[in-house]
């Protein structure tokens, strides 16, 4: 069976966070203000490497992987998830048993993700994607992460129904309607 991620993607997963107890230690002394000024300089990693874990979740749905889609979800972390047309999952003994269902049943899907964009937010993450779903259009999907285990873990999954993409360009960012 190939690997799901390669060296370069098992990296950029696997990378810290190395400077939280700086901007914690700044609160704690209130030098707040300085910490507005300064850049994040690790959020363009952050997102790198939280996208390389969303690719994971997505080449394991296309395989089919029950094991490398076990392995990609938070195991102390709070996990729920919402699959399109079905009601909230909660705990990781739920979500699990609901993938395994998906992933071993015979109507599944063909799943590709488009235009993911990720947001960090400190020990945290979220990614907003396209779904498109071979012959059954597409739907809209949020992936959340969370450092674990010296990675990034997904904590909750959430798609549905999403609109026709506009036609040419992508929406502005921060649009809303």
């Amino acid at each position: 069976m190939p690997a799901l991620l390669d060296e370069r993607e098992n990296a950029a997963l696997h990378r810290g966070l190395p400077r939280i107890s700086r901007i914690e230690n700044a609160r704690r002394t209130r030098e707040v203000h300085d910490l507005r000024r300064r850049p994040v300089t690790n959020r363009a990693e952050i997102a790198k490497a939280v996208l390389t874990a969303n690719a994971a979740f997505y080449r394991a749905f296309a395989a089919r992987d029950f094991a490398a889609m076990d392995a990609l979800w938070a195991r102390e972390a709070p996990v729920a998830c919402i699959h399109p047309g079905w009601e909230p999952l909660f705990g990781r003994a739920a979500v699990m048993a609901s993938w395994a269902a998906i992933l071993g049943g015979s109507g599944t899907p063909r799943i590709r993700c488009e235009t993911p964009r990720a947001f960090p937010l400190g020990t945290g993450a979220f990614v907003v994607c396209r779904e498109v779903l071979e012959e059954r259009g597409a739907l809209a999907a949020t992936n959340a992460f969370v450092r674990e285990a010296g990675g990034w873990r997904m904590a909750h999954h959430q798609a549905g129904p999403a609109a026709a993409p506009p036609s040419g360009a992508e929406r502005a960012p921060g649009t809303l309607h």
